[in-house]
């Protein structure tokens, strides 16, 4: 998770300025509990992805920055 802390750091830099919107993808595989072994890596990296966008939501909420993860499912 190194890579996206430092994304979170960056961003935050940049947008401390001007205020902004990050948008995370996920899927909703993550939320779906008779997943197959064969996604475990998949699927425990997008829930990784949502816990980070939990917290960032809430630390640079009150910067008026908004963080949100789009969690496209089968249609």
């Amino acid at each position: 998770m190194t890579g996206l802390d430092n994304f979170g750091f960056v961003v935050e830099t940049e947008f401390l300025l001007i205020g902004g919107r990050i948008v995370f993808f996920s899927t909703s595989v993550a939320k779906n509990s008779a997943v197959t072994p064969q996604y475990l890596v998949y699927v425990a990296t997008k829930g990784a992805i949502e816990q980070l966008s939990r917290v960032l939501s809430k630390e640079l909420g009150a910067k008026g920055i908004t963080v949100n993860t789009v969690s496209p499912g089968a249609s």
